[in-house]
């Protein structure tokens, strides 16, 4: 590994922020850290310095930093760092220190925190192989049947008159009715004339 490592605990300071730069995900925050000491006349700590900077986090940290980290969280970063000089809009010289993590989680000296491991990564194409090939399998297993079996079966339900054919009847067939009959005899000749 080449380049200068550090590692820095502080607070988050601005709400995450995610992103997809060349189809990789991103998470980038802002985070102060806070040099302290301890004053004997108060007895107390005081803080002497803050310090700003920002956070990157790639892939795998990004998604599941996504997930964990929130504005006001305590953490501890590890990570490549790297300072920037840089011209503001209002023309004054400036440094920006930013670090790409390569660790990160909370600080346990202020708080708890539960962790879950992270699944594999799954491949979506193999996925829907295994399961067209269950379907397969199962369509396979079925028994072949006929549409006049499966006309039969579907009128045979609960609340369903069964048909009654003949050996030359077709399940398209049905009784003419003569009212409905001259009904769509009557709409045709409607059609036809405003048509002509």
């Amino acid at each position: 590994m080449n380049g200068l490592y550090l590692t820095v605990d502080g607070v988050v300071g601005t709400e995450p922020r995610r992103a997809i730069v060349n189809g990789q995900p991103l998470l980038s925050f802002r985070m102060v850290a806070n040099e302290r000491r301890y004053d004997n006349v108060t007895q107390s700590w005081i803080d002497l310095h803050s310090s700003w900077l920002s956070v990157s986090c790639f892939r795998a940290i990004a998604r599941n930093a996504a997930a964990s980290i929130k504005k006001g969280d305590r953490v501890i970063v590890h990570g490549r760092m790297r300072i920037k000089d840089y011209v503001s809009a209002d023309g004054e010289r400036r440094t920006s220190v930013d670090v790409e993590a390569s660790s990160l989680g909370h600080d346990l000296r202020f708080g708890t925190s539960l962790f879950e491991p992270m699944r594999a990564a799954e491949n979506v194409d193999d996925r829907l192989r295994e399961h067209a090939d269950v379907l397969l399998k199962e369509l396979a297993e079925l028994p072949e049947e006929s549409v006049e079996d499966l006309i039969t079966q579907r009128a045979s339900l609960p609340g369903e008159p069964v048909p009654e054919r003949g050996p030359e009847s077709s399940p398209f067939d049905g009784d003419d009715d003569p009212e409905e009959n001259d009904l769509v005899e009557d709409r045709a000749q409607s059609v036809r004339g405003a048509h002509d």
